[in-house]
């Protein structure tokens, strides 16, 4: 294995070109064969990439994310421009598509400095375009009866 180091700014990065991680660990990650172009990322157009803040997002309607309000707070981040929602990154062969966010809803309950500050951690972004790709969000029968849950997460790669 033939190791790298790769600095940027302050931070100093191991870097290796092999499907084996620096600390020996087999990488088995692949690309999914279809793009789920609900599970997005959120970010600050200007802060892209490894020194910018950046969260994930479920796409729930036309021009609507679902987030985390912590994630939604990235906005404080982004001096004055607004938020950033990325679709088709996590396919093989998918091309990506940005969507500017028009509008963030935080949970009125929501206070990042309570100690129980995840119980409303939720925020409704609503972008200025309506996304091309997305499977419709539909609301479950309840209860559940236990029948089995499929949660996709970032990053799904």
């Amino acid at each position: 294995m033939k190791e790298n180091y790769k600095n940027i700014g302050n931070i100093n990065l191991d870097v290796c070109d092999e499907a084996v991680s620096c600390a020996g660990t087999p990488d088995t990650r692949h690309k999914l064969e279809r793009t789920d172009f609900n599970v997005v990322r959120v970010s600050c157009n200007e802060l892209d990439g490894i020194n910018g803040q950046w969260g994930t997002g479920i796409v729930i309607g036309p021009n609507k994310v679902l987030t985390a309000a912590h994630v939604a707070e990235i906005e404080r981040h982004c001096f004055g421009e607004p938020l950033i929602v990325y679709t088709g990154e996590n396919g093989a062969g998918s091309v990506p598509k940005k969507y500017t966010v028009a509008s963030v809803k935080i949970h009125p309950s929501y206070n990042r400095n309570a100690a129980d500050r995840y119980k409303h951690d939720l925020a409704v972004l609503t972008t200025i375009e309506s996304f091309t790709q997305y499977k419709s969000f539909s609301r479950a029968p309840d209860p559940l009866d236990f029948t089995g849950l499929i949660w996709t997460g970032y990053p799904s790669d």
